[in-house]
């Protein structure tokens, strides 16, 4: 910032002896060269931007196994807890269901799922609210027929009451 300053103090001596026109592009190049020095992102330096807090990821890794545990053994109480009371679900089908149309169609669907296997989980935090995304293969038998379908996920947590609820989850087909 040194170097900076005496750069100013020279072009403000000669600024008062140039053309206004001259002054102006001597501005405008300080204030570029000012910019490119104040901005350690265009230099690639890293910023002190704060890692996620693992207290809190073990939270949301915490309550999505409840939730996966929950659509595997059919408890809907467990998952009815998870969910925020304004919570809605965007099937594969394009399907939107609130809360309790949601666990009313999980407790008519005459699917059995016997395996959810996650890949590619990842997780970001944006104050109280959580982004998890997932690739997942669900395996079961609907009516003695065998099926497995393939998917991706975005789970929505929000932070409400010190405690994580999911908000909203998007599940669409993947290959």
């Amino acid at each position: 910032m040194e170097l900076l300053t005496r750069i100013t103090a020279r072009v403000d001596a000669r600024a008062s002896k140039a053309p206004f026109s001259h002054r102006m592009k001597t501005l405008n190049a300080l204030l570029l060269a000012l910019a490119l020095v104040a901005n350690p992102l265009l230099f690639g330096e890293e910023t002190n931007e704060a890692k996620p807090d693992e207290n809190i990821l073990k939270a949301i890794a915490e309550r999505e196994n409840h939730y996966t545990d929950g659509l595997l053994h059919r408890n809907f109480e467990e998952l009815a807890s998870l969910f925020a009371a304004t919570y809605v679900n965007t099937s594969p089908s394009g399907q939107l269901r609130s809360k309790p149309e949601f666990l009313e169609a999980l407790k008519a669907d005459t699917s059995r799922i016997s395996e959810i296997k996650e890949t590619e989980k990842q997780t970001q935090l944006y104050g109280d609210t959580a982004v998890v995304t997932v690739k997942f293969v669900v395996e079961g038998t609907d009516q003695g027929e065998a099926f497995e379908f393939k998917g991706r996920a975005t789970d929505i947590w929000v932070k409400q009451n010190g405690e994580w609820l999911c908000v909203a989850v998007h599940s669409s087909p993947a290959k």
